[in-house]
């Protein structure tokens, strides 16, 4: 947990590793995009404060891939990423007005990609397989991200 300050407000206390997140807060981020359900105590944010919390959930986020790998979300975003900066490239060198309808219409996909939502599994669903395979009982609102992917991993 950390409570660094920003450059007016400084951040409420909020959770800054997968170690302490719970996986229920992980959940909800996923699902609306609210990186407030990073703080340890719900609090207003200003729009300040929520750029400062979305540096943290991007960092909680590549903390997660260094540990499980990449999502297939994640795979399509690199790879427009990288098609954008190629077709940006072939502009320069090439002079080609014209490719800049192609750089739109990835930056548009891209777009697409990066606000689709994750509707490939239930969370609750998932814990009851780990409950069922570990015979155990997965506290969501206590269970850490990389304990609930931990079992998760070993069950694959």
């Amino acid at each position: 947990m950390s409570k660094k300050s920003s450059k007016s407000k400084p951040l409420p206390l909020h959770y800054d590793s997968i170690d302490y997140l719970s996986i229920l807060a992980w959940d909800k981020i996923h699902k609306t995009g609210d990186v407030a359900y990073l703080l340890v105590k719900p609090a207003k944010l200003s729009d300040e404060q929520r750029v400062e919390l979305s540096k943290v959930w991007e960092k909680l986020y590549n903390e997660f891939v260094s540990v499980f790998g990449f999502s297939e979300q994640l795979k399509d975003e690199m790879e427009l990423q990288i098609k954008i900066t190629n077709l940006r490239l072939k502009k320069i060198l090439t002079g080609d007005v014209s490719i800049q309808n192609f750089i739109r219409a990835s930056e548009r996909q891209l777009e697409g990609v990066k606000n689709r939502k994750v509707t490939g599994g239930d969370i609750y669903k998932t814990k009851q397989s780990i409950e069922k395979h570990y015979g155990i009982r997965v506290p969501m609102a206590e269970c850490s991200v990389r304990e609930f992917y931990s079992y998760l991993k070993d069950i694959k």
